[in-house]
């Protein structure tokens, strides 16, 4: 038996750790700083709390990794999923979500999957269930030699008003809040 209490949450982040690392002259991951603020605009568009949200820094130390996440998976109403390279070779995210789209399969809830695309990845390489869901994309393609995909707010997050990044942020958390709320359960406490 794990040491963890889950209980619902609202989103669950799923991404590859080599889309988390820090770099240099940053204080945290991309993602975990993604994270960050998408609940900051979550909190503004819901009122109160805003959303629980679960990411994998909640995991206590010497937990049944496996289990735990699985249980998670299981108590959360939405994911969000960090698509790139990475995410489409990590058994653990494959894992994760074929877990969600198994759960939500039974309950109909299809487009509860957000996906939050850092680099094109080839759409035949994505769940099946994935295939027909609009990504946000958060990169965009440079053309230096060839089209060469470039992050949003990679390292840090320009915080201009009108920067791509805080546009796109704003459309997930606009279309994350509009699920929510037309969910008939209750959200629970922030995580």
């Amino acid at each position: 038996m794990n040491s963890y209490k889950a209980d619902t949450y609202d989103v669950f982040v799923s991404y590859a750790h080599a889309d988390d690392e820090i770099p240099i002259g940053a204080s945290y991951g991309w993602v975990t700083t993604f994270v960050m603020e998408l609940k900051k605009v979550l909190r503004l568009k819901l009122g109160g709390p805003g959303a629980s949200v679960w990411m994998d820094h909640n995991l206590v130390a010497n937990e049944i990794v496996d289990e735990t996440l699985m249980d998670l998976v299981r108590a959360s109403r939405t994911l969000v999923l960090f698509l790139s390279p990475g995410y489409l070779k990590s058994t653990w995210c494959s894992r994760e979500l074929g877990k969600f789209l198994e759960i939500n399969l039974a309950k109909k809830n299809k487009e509860s999957v957000f996906i939050v695309e850092l680099e094109p990845t080839p759409r035949e390489k994505w769940h099946p269930r994935l295939r027909s869901l609009t990504p946000i994309q958060f990169y965009v393609l440079e053309t230096l030699d060839g089209e060469v995909p470039r992050r949003l707010g990679f390292p840090i997050p320009d915080p201009k008003e009108s920067s791509p990044y805080w546009r796109k942020l704003n459309s997930l958390a606009h279309l994350l809040s509009k699920y929510l709320i037309a969910l008939p359960e209750n959200r629970s406490h922030d995580a």
